[in-house]
C-alpha cells in the first residue's frame, strides 16, 4: 500500500467542536477502529490517517488543479486509530468504548481473519451491539460477492466496500466522509429527539390546556346553569308579588272609589307596569346576550297582531291624551311568516318609547308593503310620533344598550335604556332592520322592516279602507260573556290565591284553593274539577311533580301551568310533564280569560 504520510496536515474542523446544548453537546468523532489480522495493514492505516507532518500538503491545492482556481482552505483531519486483530477483539473494544461513552465513528474491517470470525460475522456481531457504526469492509471480492454481502447484512447505508489493493487518498476520503456522516447522523438524531421532546412537551401542554379548557367549559356551563336558575328564581320572586300589585290595582279600579282613590290606584297600577317592564327588559337583554332568546317562526295573521297591539297600547296612549292609530296601507298580505310574539314585542317597545317621550299630538303605527332590489316583498312599519325628537349626534347611539338621549333623560322619563337595544336585536333575529329619522322638538319615526317570508295572500274582499287608502284597527267591544265551572287553584302565595280567586269569581267560576302541589294532588283525586290552575314553583311538592303524578293516576282534567320563570323552554317543560296549556306571571285578566275560556263553558248574558 502506498503511503501518503508526507501529504497529511491539520484537520478540516477542530475535533472537539461542540454543536450546541440543543444537540446534547455532540462532538465530532474521529475515532476509527481497524480490525485486521495483518499488523502491516494497521501501520499503513496509521500512516495515512494519523500523520502530523508539518510539510503535508493542503488538499485544496490538488482540488484547484482538478476543479479550477477555487479558494478551498479545508485541511486534512487527524484521526485516532485503535487496532484489533480479530473480530472478537474488535467487538470487545466496541463494547468498552460504548461503556466509556466515547464510541467509534467507523471501522475498517478485513474480510478474512482466520482462524476466528470473518468480516461479515464480525460486522453482524458489532451491529447487534452498536448499529450506528459506519463500516468499510476491505475485500478483493474473492470471498463474497456484493450480492452475497447484501443478502447476509441487508441493504444499508452504513456499509461501503474498499476493494483491495486500495489507494491512500481513497482511504482518507472514506475516513473523512464516514466520520462526518456519523457526526451528522448523531446530530440529526439528537435534533430529532429534541424535536420529539418538544412535541411531547407541547402535546402534554396541549393536553393540559385542553383539560383546563374542559374544566373551564364545565365551570362556564355550571355558571350558565346557575345564571339560568338565578334568572328563574329572580323572575319568580319578583313577578309573583308584582302579579299581586298589578292584579289588585286592577280589581280596586273597578270598585266604587273617590276620585283621589282612583288616582292613587292608577298610580299603583302604572308603577307596577313600569317596574314589570324594567324586569322584562333586563331578563330579555340577558337572554339575548346569552344567545338563548327563542324565536318561533310561523305563518300568522298580520291583522290579528296589529289588533293585539291596539288593545295593549291604545288605551295608554288615549289616557295620555294622544291620538293613536294603526294604519294599514293597501295591498298588505293577510298572512306573513314571522314570530308574532317577538314582532308584537317590537311594536310594544317602539310605541312604549314614543309614549314616554310624547306629551301631545299623535302616535301612528303605519304598515305598508314594499319590495327590495331583488323584488322580494317586505313589510315596512313606521312608528311615528310628535314627541321631543332626538339630536342628530345621538341617533347612532340610540339603539345601544342602556342608552338614553341625554344624561337627564333617565331621571325625567325613567326606563332602563334597553327597550330599543332589545328591539334592534329582535329585528335582526326576525331577519329585518330598524332605523330612525328624527327632528329635535318635532318628533321621530322608527322604521322596522321584516320580510314577508312567504307567498303573498291578498286580504279578503271584506277588508275596509278609508278614502285616503288607510284603515284604522279599533279595539274589540267588551263582550258580556261569563264562564261557569269549577277550578282548582294550586298556589302557595296567599296574595295570588286571593287575586286569582277574585278574578275567577267575577267571571262566574267556582274556586277551590290548594296551598301546594301535594294538597292539589289530594283534592284533584277526591273531587272533580273542570280545570286546574297549577303554579309550577311551590314548596312541599312543585307543580311539575304534581302534574306528573296526576297524569300517572289518569286524571285527565285540563291543567294550565302558571309560572313566573324566565328561562328558555319554560313552556315546553310544563307541557312535557303533562300540562294542557301555559300562562306566565304576572297573570293578566284578559290573558287568563282567553286561556281558561277554551276549557270552561261560556254563558252569554243579555245586555
Amino acid at each position: 500500500m502506498e503511503s501518503i504520510t508526507n501529504k497529511v496536515e491539520g484537520s478540516i474542523l477542530p475535533d472537539t467542536k461542540k454543536v450546541g446544548s440543543s444537540n446534547k453537546n455532540i462532538e465530532r468523532n474521529h475515532r476509527i477502529l481497524i480490525i485486521d489480522d495483518n499488523e502491516a495493514i494497521h501501520n499503513d492505516f496509521r500512516a495515512i490517517l494519523e500523520s502530523k507532518d508539518e510539510n503535508a500538503i493542503d488538499l485544496g491545492e490538488e482540488k484547484n488543479a482538478i476543479f479550477g482556481n477555487q479558494q478551498i482552505k479545508e485541511k486534512l483531519s487527524n484521526f485516532e486509530i485503535t487496532s484489533a486483530f480479530q473480530g472478537k477483539e474488535g467487538l470487545l473494544k466496541i463494547q468498552q468504548a460504548l461503556q466509556e461513552g466515547h464510541p467509534y465513528a467507523m471501522a475498517f474491517i478485513d474480510m478474512r481473519m482466520p482462524p476466528g470470525w470473518d468480516g461479515l460475522e464480525t460486522i453482524q456481531k458489532i451491529w447487534e451491539e452498536y448499529p450506528d457504526l459506519q463500516v468499510v469492509i476491505c475485500t478483493a471480492y474473492s470471498d463474497y460477492s456484493w450480492h452475497e454481502i447484501v443478502k447476509k447484512l441487508g441493504e444499508t447505508e452504513k456499509l461501503l466496500i474498499l476493494k483491495k489493493p486500495f489507494d491512500n487518498i481513497e482511504v482518507y476520503q472514506l475516513a473523512s466522509a464516514l466520520t462526518e456522516k456519523w457526526y451528522l447522523t448523531q446530530k440529526a438524531r439528537s435534533k430529532q429527539e429534541e424535536l420529539e421532546q418538544i412535541v411531547k412537551q407541547r402535546t402534554e401542554l396541549l393536553e393540559e390546556t385542553n383539560r383546563q379548557l374542559t374544566i373551564a367549559l364545565e365551570e362556564a356551563e355550571e355558571a350558565d346553569r346557575a345564571k339560568s336558575e338565578f334568572l328563574a328564581n329572580m323572575s319568580h320572586e319578583i313577578r309573583t308579588p308584582m302579579s299581586s300589585v298589578i292584579g289588585f290595582s286592577d280589581v280596586l279600579a273597578e270598585e266604587d272609589l273617590t276620585e283621589n282613590q282612583k288616582k292613587y290606584v292608577e298610580l299603583i297600577r302604572q308603577s307596577g307596569k313600569n317596574l314589570m317592564q324594567i324586569i322584562n327588559d333586563i331578563l330579555d337583554f340577558s337572554k339575548i346576550k346569552a344567545g338563548k332568546f327563542e324565536i318561533k317562526m310561523i305563518e300568522c295573521d298580520l291583522d290579528q297582531i296589529l289588533s293585539e297591539v291596539e288593545s295593549i297600547m291604545g288605551l295608554d296612549a288615549r289616557n295620555k291624551g294622544l291620538e293613536f292609530k294603526i294604519i294599514q296601507k293597501e295591498k298588505l298580505p293577510s298572512q306573513i311568516y314571522t314570530d308574532p310574539t317577538r314582532l308584537r314585542q317590537c311594536f310594544i317597545n317602539l310605541i312604549g318609547n314614543s309614549l314616554k317621550f310624547t306629551e301631545k299630538g299623535h302616535i301612528y303605527l303605519i304598515a305598508s308593503l314594499e319590495y327590495d332590489n331583488d323584488n322580494k316583498p317586505y313589510i315596512r312599519f313606521d312608528v311615528e310620533d310628535t314627541g321631543i325628537g332626538i339630536k342628530s349626534e345621538n341617533m347612532e347611539s340610540i339603539f345601544e344598550s342602556f342608552s338614553q338621549v341625554d344624561h337627564g333623560a333617565s331621571r325625567k322619563y325613567g326606563g332602563t335604556g334597553l327597550g330599543l337595544a332589545i328591539t334592534k336585536q329582535l329585528s335582526n333575529l326576525l331577519g329585518g332592520t330598524i332605523s330612525l329619522t328624527s327632528q329635535l322638538g318635532k318628533g321621530s319615526v322608527f322604521t322596522l322592516t321584516i320580510p314577508v317570508g312567504m307567498d303573498i295572500k291578498p286580504k279578503s274582499s271584506s277588508a275596509k279602507y278609508d278614502t285616503s287608502k288607510n284603515s284604522t284597527i279599533n279595539s274589540d267591544n267588551q263582550n258580556n260573556t261569563k264562564l261557569s265551572g269549577s277550578v282548582l287553584i294550586a298556589e302557595d302565595c296567599p296574595s295570588n290565591q286571593l287575586l286569582v280567586k277574585i278574578i275567577l269569581q267575577k267571571m262566574g267560576v267556582d274556586v277551590t284553593i290548594a296551598n301546594d302541589g301535594l294538597e292539589a294532588v289530594r283534592k284533584a283525586q277526591s273531587q272533580s274539577f273542570d280545570l286546574i290552575l297549577m303554579d309550577m314553583q311551590m314548596p312541599e311538592m312543585n307543580g311539575y311533580e304534581a302534574t306528573k303524578i296526576l297524569r300517572e293516576k289518569n286524571i285527565t282534567t285540563p291543567i294550565i301551568a302558571c309560572t313566573a320563570s324566565a328561562t328558555e323552554g319554560a313552556c315546553k317543560k310544563c307541557l312535557d310533564v303533562g300540562c294542557t296549556d301555559y300562562i306566565s306571571k304576572p297573570i293578566k285578566r284578559d290573558e287568563l280569560y282567553k286561556t281558561i275560556s277554551k276549557y270552561l263553558p261560556l254563558i252569554v248574558s243579555s245586555v
